[in-house]
């Protein structure tokens, strides 16, 4: 029952819930992608959050939607750094008075803590090589195709280079060289390339190291910065497969970066990248708070300077600041250069003291519970003293700290490291009108924002009635008659009514009906009668049987499965069609089957098929319900037909709906 007033609730949030605005990052089966892009290309899968086991997991994407928001509806919501640019109706899921429930974005108070997802800090170590090279690259390394002009006796040489493509020249240089001969081995191991490294000097007579390699093998080594070559400074950009997938790629591809174009600050072990690209930098923070990572960037103005009898232009744009010590510590496994790895491990601040969480109740209690076993130092250490287990935001710092000393509760830390406090909630932005939406199969959730990742619903519910016996069938085990599939609809409609802003707007609910079903004329006429059933759209599940019996002006025959104790009790005879018809029915247990799998159901009543056809059609264009679905159809062109069957759809439109 807890279950069903849930789903009730949820349908009653969801209706033109309004989906998330253009932009919008996703994360699909290929990665993190925008909303848009992941409507527009008919991903298959997004990121999902399990709230009963607390787990985020990939599940299938059912629907695809765009609906239209106006200005006066879109709202911006931002927590911990992270923003959320949706409907003010679309439901986030939030953690009030110790529970998970969703509300409608307008209705996000200050003291709510919203459901994040954050990246393990790890990375894939089959292409660590690959991504490091990628922003080892990217930071100073330049690439330009080189040219040959061949003698008129070679023209068949210069057929061969231009079916080859363009040969490119990689060069990097550097003071430090371990990355240079980083650089250098991810050539050998790419292509097999034998140049080697050797020492140099600039014009200003500072030593340095240098690395070139020119083939056509090392050239497809463009193909990991997607083709950034020549001048690129202005329009730096991360690649997109790095982009893509993060938790892969993106801790060493930022290592490379710092390696060969990063400074690590001996105040506080911080490090500054500084780029012309603003572009660039905004897309490194994005990345950054896909990890729970905070970093500032800061516009830095022309200058010029002397250095030994030369000027040094300084033509400006900005740098990007990361000051999270632990972080930068589990970087510095990724880098090459000894000397930063060292200063960020020496230099290192305490991590995460403004990094915020919302303490959860449970964990709350556990930690007072252990109060009477600590000593005086540990009390200390802990933040005991402090209260700061029994505050409502705490930062890492004590997080870390408790889960260090009661490893007994890493699994209620673990749920407090979800939960973030609400910034700000901004209303009536400048954005398109267009935005995106996805039904998610079982979870009814996905995750979305900028700068990272928080829950938030997707589209309305849709149920199958026809499953519930007919109206007057006798349950024996009860020793009663039922009221039949429409007195629940009924109910459902009731308690959705409820909760959906005391019916200011209408929930989102598909209620979907087994044309065979004996009480499919009652569920033809439902909303005939005025108010009833006003949270629901209502569908008929057409089956070919059906209009073949339609095309062939025959009788329709409505029936319901029949168990074995009714077999006994109501003496029926399977051979006589005029008593039992076989059909396909979704589920089996508990009803009398055949080899072909096929349900015996009970005939309760014959009509024709074009009565029945024509009493829909009526309605339909009277009342603009029941609309119909060729069920036969939808599971034909099912792609997961082999694992399950569709009895029920979302009660959104698709993209192409017109």
């Amino acid at each position: 029952m807890d279950n069903i007033l849930e789903r009730v609730h949820e349908a009653g949030l969801t209706l033109k819930a309004g989906c998330v605005a253009p932009g919008t990052l996703v994360y699909t089966e290929q990665g993190l992608v925008t909303a848009d892009r992941a409507v527009t290309e008919k991903h298959k899968r997004i990121l999902s959050y399990d709230r009963d086991s607390g787990r985020f997991e990939l599940r299938r994407i059912e629907r695809h939607m765009t609906t239209r928001v106006p200005r006066s509806e879109n709202i911006e919501i931002v927590s911990n750094g992270v923003s959320l640019k949706t409907s003010i109706r679309h439901p986030v899921l939030v953690n009030r008075d110790d529970r998970l429930r969703y509300v409608r974005a307008d209705e996000v108070r200050e003291d709510d803590a919203l459901v994040h997802y954050q990246l393990p800090w790890e990375a894939d170590p089959s292409r660590a090589l690959e991504a490091w090279f990628a922003g080892a690259h990217l930071g100073d390394g330049c690439a330009y195709a080189k040219s040959f002009s061949y003698k008129p006796t070679r023209q068949a040489w210069a057929a061969r280079a231009r079916a080859k493509g363009a040969r490119l020249v990689f060069k990097i240089r550097a003071a430090e060289r371990e990355v240079v001969e980083r650089y250098a081995s991810f050539f050998q191991a790419f292509c097999g390339a034998k140049a080697k490294v050797v020492a140099a000097q600039t014009v200003n007579g500072t030593p340095v190291w240098d690395y070139a390699v020119a083939s056509f093998e090392a050239s497809k080594a463009a193909a990991l910065i997607d083709g950034q070559t020549g001048k690129k400074s202005g329009t730096l950009s991360v690649p997109s497969w790095v982009a893509q997938q993060p938790e892969k790629y993106f801790l060493p591809f930022l290592a490379g970066l710092i390696d060969t174009d990063g400074t690590v600050a001996t105040e506080r072990g911080s490090v500054i990248l500084a780029t012309q690209s603003a572009a660039f930098a905004q897309a490194l923070k994005s990345l950054l708070g896909l990890f729970g990572v905070y970093a500032a960037i800061t516009r830095r103005k022309p200058r010029s300077h002397a250095y030994r009898g030369h000027v040094i232009h300084d033509v400006g744009g900005v740098q990007l600041k990361i000051s999270d010590s632990d972080f930068l510590q589990r970087l510095a496994g990724y880098m090459a250069d000894t000397g930063k790895r060292r200063r960020i491990v020496r230099h290192a601040s305490r991590a995460g003291q403004y990094d915020r969480y919302v303490m959860s109740s449970a964990l709350r209690s556990a930690l007072q519970d252990e109060v009477d076993g600590l000593s005086h130092s540990e009390r200390q250490t802990l933040g005991f003293y402090h209260g700061y287990h029994r505050a409502r935001v705490v930062s890492r710092i004590w997080l870390d700290r408790w889960q260090r000393r009661f490893p007994h509760l890493a699994e209620q830390i673990a749920f407090v490291r979800t939960l973030r406090p609400v910034d700000a909630v901004k209303r009536e932005l400048d954005l398109p009108e267009t935005f995106f939406d996805f039904t998610v199969e079982k979870h009814n959730n996905y995750l979305a924002g900028n700068q990272g990742l928080m829950v938030i619903h997707n589209c309305g519910i849709g149920y199958e009635f026809s499953t519930l016996r007919p109206r007057g069938a006798y349950v024996s085990g009860a020793g009663a008659y039922t009221s039949g599939p429409l007195s629940f609809m009924d109910i459902y409609d009731k308690m959705c009514f409820t909760v959906s802003s005391a019916g200011g707007r209408r929930g989102a609910q598909m209620a979907t009906f087994d044309v065979g079903h004996p009480d499919v004329m009652d569920f033809i006429r439902a909303k005939r009668e005025d108010g009833r059933l006003r949270q629901f759209n209502l569908s008929l599940l057409v089956t070919q049987e059906f209009m073949q019996a339609v095309s062939r002006d025959a009788d329709w025959k409505l029936a319901f499965p029949i168990s074995e104790k009714e077999v006994e009790d109501d003496d029926l005879d399977f051979r006589d069609p005029d008593q039992v018809v076989w059909r396909e029915w979704p589920h089996h247990q508990g009803y009398v089957t055949n080899d072909a799998g096929l349900v015996a159901c009970k005939v309760y009543k014959t009509i024709p098929a074009r009565r029945l056809w024509d009493m829909i059609m009526a309605s339909t264009y009277d009342f603009a319900e029941p609309g119909f679905i060729l069920i036969d159809k939808v599971n034909e062109m099912n792609n997961n037909w082999f694992c399950e069957n569709i009895r029920a759809t979302n009660p959104c439109v698709t993209a192409d709906t017109r």
